[in-house]
């Protein structure tokens, strides 16, 4: 008999020493990868934006912002793209929040705290190695269900609730009475069908719920290890409340992460054979969603502290990448030096600076003109949402921003390239009669038709536009507009050689309307008919 409990104990040393190693080792690597992947873009990564974009569709803060960024602005800015380079996050929570405050500006008077903590991370290895260690315990795509239990409706409890307490209560006092009077054991046949039934019949219920309750209480967790390290940088989090509710996550089946180790399979099937008989999981339930519907906001505030850091640390980490970056100032003057669009290969910075209401650019296609103006807008969204710019210097005034660039017309809709632009260009219209500085960025304005109207339409509304207090910045090709509007607008250009029979851009933004033209040059270089050539320069 000692031989078989030394056997037994030492089977079981080994097997916790086993364990521990395995877990050490485990640790050794993610704190390896951490190392090795910062400072490192990650855009290969797969973003489920349905799921992502969750939190920033339904929550009520966007609301409160000073401007949410639309569909259509997403769209012409290419931003799920800019997404995927600024989305570093160890969490699918920090993701969600990150999404949400990228295309969220805040108001402009609102005291920034996030920058702080960004600073933080790109100053402290160790403590930013810690933080990142505790962050992926929240490393799991259930995360992405947590905003279910802030926005979405809960379960209400059943009018038969007290049908499963009864049944509780009828099953305990058989198995008491049973003690004196054994008969009474076989009444526990029927009950545990019905018990049965009504245990499995809740899981429908419970599945809704599945995903989000077992992350928020493993946030809860979390939250109380990152606390001490944010002490006086972000608003603290009473949690209190939420701790409660844990209790019932002893008694309801949240996960199945044991699924593939069947001494933790034994274990809880005989949990689940003792939740039955009693009825406790679907009592745990009902009580715990009650609760639950209590606390939305307590909820969304521990979102918000952890997604916060999460999203603070995917921050540093892009500004710690080869980014030249700076931290942009606001005024009403509008400067940057060495400007560049963060997903173009060894992009061509460009500097400027304004005094007229905007810039009218020119140039051939290919010559930068479309990647320029996005650039533009997407470091004036990253200046008000994160604080930071790929540049070498920003400053301009704190704006809306309003775009019409990718233009495709509506078979659903039955709309035409035409009206859709016209739809798109009349939003900018409204938004310039706010007081509130916008900037306006717009490709190729009513390309959709003739040239004569064209031209007339975008003078009209480009006038309109300069008599606001607002920047736009325009994309065209008609030298016309230049003639018309250079009181009003600046103008810039860009250009191309042709050297050897081939066609050089150097993406260079230059000062002053176009003078040099290389199309019909272009067109020899493709080996155009000489016919079409000499008909073409008028010989």
């Amino acid at each position: 008999m000692d031989s078989i409990l030394f056997i037994v104990f030492t089977l079981t040393f080994l097997f916790l020493v086993f364990q521990y190693f395995q877990l050490k080792k485990e640790k050794k690597k993610r704190h390896e990868s951490l190392i090795e992947s910062w400072g490192k873009s990650n855009q290969e990564k797969y973003i489920n934006f349905e799921r992502t974009n969750r939190y920033f569709l339904k929550s009520d803060h966007r609301f409160k912002s000073f401007q949410f960024i639309s569909e259509n602005t997403i769209v012409d800015l290419d931003l799920h793209d800019i997404f995927r380079l600024i989305n570093r996050t160890i969490s699918s929570i920090g993701e969600q929040f990150l999404y949400f405050k990228f295309l969220t500006i805040r108001p402009p008077n609102e005291k920034n705290k996030f920058s702080s903590i960004v600073e933080y991370f790109k100053k402290n290895d160790k403590e930013r190695l810690k933080i990142q260690l505790i962050l992926q315990q929240l490393a799991t795509p259930k995360g992405y269900f947590v905003e279910k239990l802030i926005h979405d409706p809960h379960i209400e409890r059943t009018n038969y609730f007290w049908v499963y307490i009864l049944s509780s209560f009828i099953t305990l006092s058989s198995i008491i009475i049973s003690i004196w009077f054994p008969f009474f054991l076989l009444l526990l046949i029927p009950l545990f069908i019905l018990n049965m039934a009504m245990h499995y019949a809740n899981k429908k219920n419970l599945d809704f719920y599945n995903e989000g309750l077992s992350v928020l209480f493993k946030m809860i967790k979390v939250k109380s290890k990152l606390s001490p390290y944010f002490k006086n940088q972000i608003d603290d989090v009473s949690t209190k409340e939420l701790q409660k509710l844990k209790v019932y996550s002893y008694f309801i089946q949240f996960t199945t992460d044991n699924d593939q180790d069947p001494f933790a399979q034994l274990l809880i099937w005989n949990i689940e054979l003792l939740k039955i008989v009693f009825n406790v999981e679907v009592i745990a339930f009902y009580l715990c969603i009650r609760k639950l519907n209590n606390h939305r906001k307590t909820i969304d505030d521990l979102f918000q502290y952890i997604g916060k850091i999460d999203a603070a640390q995917s921050i540093a980490n892009v500004q710690s990448d080869e980014f030249l970056t700076c931290r942009p100032t606001f005024s009403d003057q509008f400067e940057a030096v060495n400007l560049i669009h963060p997903l173009i290969e060894n992009c061509v910075p460009n500097t400027f600076s304004l005094d007229k209401k905007g810039m009218l650019l020119t140039g051939s296609n290919m010559s930068g003109k479309t990647t320029f103006i996005r650039s533009v807008a997407i470091n004036a969204l990253l200046a008000q949402t994160f604080d930071f710019c790929f540049c070498k210097h920003y400053n301009a005034p704190y704006f809306k921003i309003y775009s019409s660039i990718r233009i495709n017309d509506s078979l659903k809709e039955n709309t035409s390239y035409y009206l859709q632009e016209v739809k798109s260009i009349k939003k900018i219209v409204e938004a310039s009669q706010e007081s509130t500085p916008s900037l306006f960025v717009m490709d190729e304005l009513f390309k959709g038709t003739n040239t004569i109207e064209r031209i007339k339409s975008a003078n009209a509304i480009l006038s309109y536009l300069s008599k606001g207090n607002h920047s736009t910045f325009v994309a065209t090709h008609d030298l016309e507009l230049t003639e018309l509007q250079s009181d009003r607008y600046e103008l810039w250009h860009f250009s191309e050689s042709v050297k050897d029979e081939k066609i050089y851009f150097d993406h260079k933004l230059k000062k002053g309307k176009l003078s040099r033209f290389n199309a019909i040059e272009i067109l020899k270089l493709n080996d155009y008919p000489e016919e079409i050539i000499n008909t073409c320069l008028g010989t």
